[in-house]
């Protein structure tokens, strides 16, 4: 994802925390997505930070994954989330409803 100059964080990270404070996961979570350039990057960055990685990952990987789309996301990572066809179904669901409803 390439965002515009004025715009691009600053933070290195060594800055960057996401611990269980809401405020702290969220900068690191928009972090992650705006320094990197796929799901996959992102998500992985986010899990590597340390401290509540699982909240900051789990922030980003919904940020990324409304970004770049189902087909942004690894293949193999998909192949392996436990009912996934349901999960697909719900997500279409809820799309109509949010758009035709």
């Amino acid at each position: 994802m390439r965002w515009p100059s004025a715009t691009t964080p600053r933070c290195r990270a060594a800055q960057i925390r996401g611990t269980g404070y809401v405020v702290d996961a969220l900068s690191a979570a928009l972090w992650c997505f705006a320094t990197t350039e796929c799901f996959a990057d992102a998500v992985l960055r986010a899990a590597n930070l340390g401290d509540d990685a699982d909240t900051t990952a789990a922030i980003c990987g919904q940020l990324a994954g409304a970004f770049y789309g189902i087909d942004g996301i690894p293949a193999a990572w998909r192949a392996r989330v436990q009912d996934a066809a349901e999960i697909v179904a719900l997500a279409d669901r809820l799309q109509a409803a949010s758009v035709g409803g």
